[in-house]
C-alpha cells in the first residue's frame, strides 16, 4: 500500500520555555552576573516543619525497621549455621 504523511498533523510549536537553567560554569555562554532565581522552596512555620519531619519519618521508619530485621534475621541464620 501507499503510505502517505498525514497533512492535519501541526508542527510542534516552541513557547521558549526552560526546563533547567542552562548557565553553568564551564559553558561559554556563562554569565557569572546573572542573577539567581530566588528559591522556590516555601516558608515553613515552627508547627508546619515539625509536621513535615514527623512526616518523613513516618514514612521511612517502617522500611528501616524491616531492613534492620532482616539484616538481625541473616546475622542469627549464620550464626546457627556456622556453629
Amino acid at each position: 500500500m501507499n503510505k502517505r504523511p498525514d497533512k492535519d498533523k501541526s508542527k510542534p510549536v516552541d513557547t521558549g520555555e526552560t526546563f533547567c537553567n542552562m548557565n553553568v560554569e564551564g559553558f561559554r555562554w556563562y554569565d557569572a552576573g546573572k542573577d539567581e532565581p530566588a528559591s522556590s522552596a516555601p516558608r515553613l512555620n515552627k508547627k508546619e516543619r515539625r509536621a513535615a519531619v514527623k512526616a518523613s519519618f513516618s514514612a521511612t521508619i517502617m522500611p528501616f525497621l524491616f531492613f534492620i530485621a532482616a539484616l538481625t534475621l541473616a546475622a542469627l541464620g549464620l550464626y546457627l549455621w556456622l556453629k
